[in-house]
């Protein structure tokens, strides 16, 4: 995700990428992580409500917020507004977390979420595509996930699934355009990620 944004947006940042990065819902620090090697002069903030993950995000965030992050302090004055926002979000908190996104994102700024290609087929999501959003669609390949032994939460055994994620890239209209200038969703087809990165 962290690769297809720079490859394909990063045009938008300059040569040192973006300043500041934030992950919202960022569990034990993995999207932080991605970015710190994507683009290692931003600093990277995190916000995690489950408080058993704080090592993690120490460690991959320069600041960091326990806690809900409806909640979390992001608008205080000496905080600068971040360039970018990604993350793998709760999905049914994601109709909520847009538009706070959308809020502490700077003008021109990007809101990314990868998502499940089955997300965004309710009608509840339906509102999300429509202007003022700016929204840019990538299809990520499915994924196998091979999974043995019992499920701790189901007590039921594990099986075969298939996942194909989506990346949906928001962009905060700049303050000079009234509407935004693009309101069209658009599909598009990623290069091969570099051999490093295959699976």
């Amino acid at each position: 995700a962290c690769w297809a944004i720079d490859t394909d947006m990063g045009l938008r940042w300059g040569d040192d990428g973006p300043a500041r990065i934030l992950d919202p819902t960022c569990g034990a620090g993995i999207f932080p992580a991605a970015a710190r090697a994507q683009w290692p002069r931003a600093e990277i903030v995190g916000c995690e409500a489950r408080i058993e993950e704080e090592p993690h995000v120490a460690h991959n965030c320069d600041r960091y917020f326990m806690g809900d992050f409806f909640a979390a302090p992001f608008h205080e004055s000496e905080l600068d507004p971040f360039d970018l926002i990604i993350t793998n979000p709760p999905f049914s908190l994601i109709v909520e977390l847009l538009p706070r996104c959308l809020e502490l994102v700077k003008p021109g700024g990007l809101v990314a979420f990868v998502c499940r290609l089955t997300w965004g087929d309710k009608p509840e999501a339906d509102r999300l595509w429509r202007p003022p959003f700016a929204v840019s669609t990538f299809e990520f390949a499915g994924r196998w996930r091979f999974r043995t032994g019992i499920n701790p939460k189901t007590g039921k055994k594990y099986g075969v699934d298939s996942v194909g994620y989506r990346l949906l890239v928001w962009r905060r209209p700049k303050l000079s355009e009234t509407p935004p200038v693009s309101t069209t969703i658009y599909m598009q087809r990623l290069p091969l990620l570099p051999p490093a990165c295959r699976r």
